[in-house]
């Protein structure tokens, strides 16, 4: 079971069974947008929609978490900057690695 964690820009995974039952635990971190959406794709691999945090040229902000967590710390900031012309999604394998954006 995945949870999206849109502010920080990952995606945390909690554990219903086995020896890590009741753990949380990132899935995967430094995403290029917020997730939105996760589906299971028929192959087992996950399917993330990714909303864009920055506009157009502003792309670097992807590199950097604390400029991340800093446009995070302002809830009203990603909305404004959002253009939704460049939304995106990600295929992600069972274990958390990209396949394709």
């Amino acid at each position: 079971m995945d949870r999206n964690s849109e502010s920080r820009f990952r995606c945390l995974k909690y554990w219903l069974e086995g020896g890590n039952k009741g753990k949380l635990e990132v899935f995967i971190d430094n995403l290029p947008g917020g997730p939105d959406n996760i589906n299971l794709a028929p192959d087992g691999s996950f399917c993330i929609a990714l909303l864009p945090i920055a506009p157009k040229g502003l792309e670097l902000i992807h590199k950097w978490p604390i400029l991340k967590y800093i446009a995070g710390q302002f809830p009203k900031l990603p909305d404004s900057l959002r253009d939704g012309k460049r939304s995106m999604v990600v295929n992600v394998a069972a274990d958390g690695e990209k396949i394709i954006s």
